[in-house]
């Protein structure tokens, strides 16, 4: 085949793909937008707290109001299906941003590992947000409460306190203000790949009632009458943070708030009178694969930057060393060190871990050359010539900015709305400079390492980026394993790494193979993995 074919044939493949990536994004969007219809939101303050209401657009009669309280590390956004499923049920829902999460500008005082520490800052605030909830118009002053992971222990604290608060969903919970005498109507949920001790503490809740008879999930013990009510459900198929997208999960909880309203008989669970929860996470999914597919064929606009990829070309025999070693000495170079300047718990401390990582990686491979040169080795074959090729530097800054826009706007513009808070705020602006000195060499430094004339992509470059992100996952597990007292809140954030890894990564190697040079894919990589940093990880008083 002639390469003007090919080159038409290319052309054509691209055209396709990027019909179907916009249509994938259209139809996700609209699939999103659809539940919304019919609701009202509202945008409010309680002081300097974010909160979203969400209600149906014309309410006949008073009803009661649901808060909505997230995680570590979560949003409202991230709450969102909740506020869905619950306003589409005719109830009133309140999410907002907790101190140091999401838009909230307030950094989170105290210490997270002290009961008395953190946990008071967070029940005062939602104190405050109950008040302006209960005083809503068309709120009838009556509260339910759900709360996830870290949340869940605020929502059974203030159920405890709270004779307004009629019912209490419990998401993944660990709440040790848990007793025999309250909270009253409470549900327990946890996804059935959540950890065993997650588990554990949900059937030992419904226990606390169901004694003598052992404790089983998906059975209701108590009564709702008598406010004694308690009911653990696992739901199937996902983890800690699969449990907020789940139809079943948002069923369930419009279930039981129903039901311990007097809204609804039966024994809380799900039956046919359950208002239909909307199934999300799949157009969620389509949305983010229109975006990246979309990013192959604008690629093919970048100017060609060098005809010479620079990079080591290194053998596998040579890379593998080079690989693994920044993954077992990271861990133990930062064990004794302090890593944590920046009031954003967590974020300062994988920032750390990419630079030292990076770091590493650099001084091995360039071991690795000095050694080939001191012996004479001869060069693999068909390897880059001693001198790098001409650069366009030019084309090369264009290409920089050309990525970093689509990867870090594309993926703000629509994720910010439907999956979490993706854009910093406030003070977080002040520590994006130094995320990116962070994370920037393991980016770069990794690009480069890879590639190389020795090294000609296909399963070889393929197979050698896969090792090197998985070397880094599995460093960063080691540090945390290392530091479980410290830095175990970290561990909640793996998911979102990962997926930035995912989708910056096929970003960054479409840019690559169209420009020739590793900078025009690495650098907006790792600008659009410290955006993600700023905007995700909570926010500490210093």
């Amino acid at each position: 085949m002639t390469a003007s074919r090919i080159g038409r044939w290319g052309r054509v493949a691209r055209g396709l793909v990027a019909l179907l990536a916009v249509a994938a994004v259209v139809a996700a969007l609209w699939h999103l937008a659809a539940p919304w219809r019919g609701l009202a939101v509202e945008g409010h303050r309680v002081g300097d707290t974010p909160v979203t209401v969400v209600r149906p657009a014309s309410l006949e009669a008073p009803a009661p109001v649901v808060v909505i309280i997230p995680g570590f590390a979560g949003s409202r956004q991230l709450m969102r299906g909740y506020s869905l499923a619950l306003a589409r049920a005719g109830l009133i829902a309140v999410a907002y941003d907790t101190l140091g999460h999401g838009r909230n500008p307030q950094p989170l005082s105290g210490d997270l590992m002290d009961p008395e520490g953190a946990t008071r800052f967070l029940l005062a605030e939602l104190d405050r947000v109950a008040a302006f909830a209960r005083a809503l118009p068309g709120g009838d002053g009556r509260l339910g409460l759900v709360g996830h992971s870290m949340a869940s222990n605020l929502v059974v604290l203030q159920a405890r306190r709270d004779p307004s608060v009629v019912g209490t969903v419990a998401v993944s919970m660990y709440a040790p203000a848990v007793g025999p005498d309250g909270p009253g109507r409470l549900l327990v949920l946890d996804g059935e790949y959540e950890s065993a001790f997650l588990h554990q503490e949900g059937l030992k809740a419904v226990g606390m009632i169901s004694d003598p008879e052992p404790p089983r999930a998906g059975m209701t013990y108590g009564a709702f009458d008598e406010g004694t009510a308690r009911r653990y459900d696992l739901v199937p198929g996902v983890g800690h943070v699969g449990v907020l997208f789940a139809p079943e999960a948002l069923a369930s909880t419009v279930a039981w708030l129903e039901r311990a309203f007097g809204r609804a008989e039966g024994d809380g669970s799900v039956s046919e009178d359950t208002p239909p929860s909307p199934v999300r996470q799949p157009w969620i999914l389509l949305l983010l694969a229109g975006i990246v597919a979309l990013g192959w064929p604008l690629a093919a606009l970048l100017p060609r930057v060098t005809e010479r990829p620079p990079g080591p070309g290194l053998r596998w025999r040579e890379l593998l060393p080079v690989a693994v070693a920044p993954a077992v000495l990271t861990p133990l170079i930062l064990w004794p060190l302090p890593t944590d300047p920046l009031p954003l718990l967590g974020g300062d401390d994988l920032a750390a871990h990419f630079f030292v990582y990076g770091v590493i990686t650099a001084l091995g491979a360039g071991a690795v050359m000095w050694r080939r040169r001191g012996r004479s080795e001869p060069a693999p074959p068909g390897a880059a010539a001693p001198k790098p090729g001409p650069v366009r530097w030019g084309a090369l800054a264009l290409s920089i900015v050309a990525v970093t826009i689509y990867a870090i706007g594309a993926q703000t513009l629509v994720l910010d709305g439907v999956l979490m808070a993706f854009l910093p705020f406030g003070e977080r602006w002040a520590f994006l400079p130094w995320l990116v000195m962070g994370v920037l060499p393991f980016f770069v430094v990794d690009a480069w390492l890879i590639r190389g004339a020795g090294r000609r992509g296909g399963a070889g470059l393929f197979g050698a980026g896969l090792l090197t992100r998985v070397l880094f996952l599995a460093s960063l597990a080691a540090a945390i394993a290392l530091e479980a007292d410290r830095l175990f809140f970290m561990a909640v954030l793996v998911p979102v790494l990962v997926a930035a890894f995912l989708t910056n990564g096929l970003f960054a190697r479409f840019a690559i193979a169209r420009t020739g040079h590793p900078l025009a894919g690495s650098i907006p990589a790792a600008l659009a993995v410290a955006w993600t940093i700023a905007a995700a990880f909570p926010m500490v008083a210093a």
